[in-house]
C-alpha cells in the first residue's frame, strides 16, 4: 500500500512538472510571437517610409526634369526617375512576400510596364505597352531589381531612337524559363532599328553592368524593330503558379 502511496504521489508530481513545462512553453511563443509580430510591424513601417521617401525624391526630380531644356540634362533626370521608380516599386513588392529577400518577378515587371505606359501618357506619347507570360516565380530582390532597371533602360532607347516615323509605337515585354531551364526576359519595340543601332553611352553600360550582376548573356534580333532576348540562371528561382 505504501508503493502504491509512493508511486502515485511520484505520478502527481511528475504530472505537475510535465503541465508547469507545458504551460512554461506556452507562454514563451506567446511572447516571442509578440515580439515577432512587433518587428514585423517595425519592419513593415521601415518600408513605408523608405517607399514614402523614395516616391517623394521621384517627385522632385520629376518635377526639376520638367524645367530642364537641355536635352542630355533631360535623359540624365529621366534615368535617375526611373531608377527610383523600380526601387519604389520593388519596396512596395516586399510588402505582401513573407520572405523579405525574394520576390514574384512577373508581378513585378507587370506593374513596371504599367508605371511606365502612364508616364508615357503624361508626356503625351500614346504607346502600347504589353507584358506577357505564363508562369510565376519568386527570384531574389537583387535579381529582380536588375531586371526592372534593364527594361527601364531599354524603353528610354525606344522612346528616344525608335519611334520617330512610328504611327502606332507598341513596347513590348516577356519573361519565360525556357527550354534549356535559363530564364529568358525579353525586351522588342516595333520601331526603325536605331534603338538597337545607337547602344553607346551610359544607358549601354548600366544594361552591360546589370547583365554581369545576373551572370546572364544578351542576344539581338533585328526584325521590324528591335527585340533583345536576356539569358540568365534560373537556379535561385522558386517556381510559383501557373496562370
Amino acid at each position: 500500500a505504501i508503493g502504491l502511496v509512493i508511486f502515485v504521489l511520484l505520478l502527481s508530481f511528475l504530472a505537475i512538472r510535465l503541465w508547469i513545462a507545458y504551460k512554461s512553453e506556452q507562454k514563451l511563443k506567446a511572447e516571442i510571437g509578440t515580439k515577432n509580430e512587433l518587428i514585423n510591424l517595425q519592419k513593415l513601417d521601415l518600408k513605408h517610409r523608405t517607399n514614402n521617401l523614395l516616391n517623394r525624391i521621384r517627385s522632385i526630380i520629376s518635377e526639376a526634369s520638367s524645367n530642364v531644356v537641355e536635352a542630355k540634362a533631360k535623359e540624365e533626370f529621366q534615368r535617375s526617375e526611373r531608377i527610383l521608380i523600380s526601387s519604389a516599386l520593388l519596396e512596395k513588392s516586399l510588402y505582401s512576400v513573407e520572405n523579405l529577400s525574394e520576390v514574384p518577378i512577373c508581378a513585378y515587371l507587370r506593374e513596371l510596364v504599367e508605371l511606365n505606359k502612364d508616364m508615357t501618357k503624361l508626356e503625351g506619347r500614346a504607346i502600347s505597352f504589353n507584358i506577357t507570360y505564363v508562369d510565376e516565380f519568386l527570384l531574389p530582390s537583387q535579381t529582380v531589381l536588375d531586371c526592372g532597371m534593364m527594361i527601364n533602360e531599354l524603353i528610354m532607347n525606344s522612346l528616344k531612337h525608335a519611334f520617330h516615323k512610328v504611327h502606332f509605337p507598341a513596347i513590348n515585354v516577356g519573361f519565360v524559363k525556357n527550354e534549356e531551364g535559363f530564364f529568358e526576359l525579353s525586351y522588342s519595340d516595333n520601331g526603325s532599328g536605331n534603338a538597337a543601332s545607337a547602344e553607346s553611352g551610359i544607358g549601354s553600360w548600366v544594361i552591360e553592368s546589370l547583365l554581369i550582376s545576373l551572370r546572364g548573356e544578351k542576344r539581338l534580333v533585328n526584325d521590324s524593330g528591335t527585340a533583345y532576348k536576356f539569358l540568365f540562371p534560373s537556379s535561385l528561382s522558386k517556381p510559383v503558379k501557373a496562370l
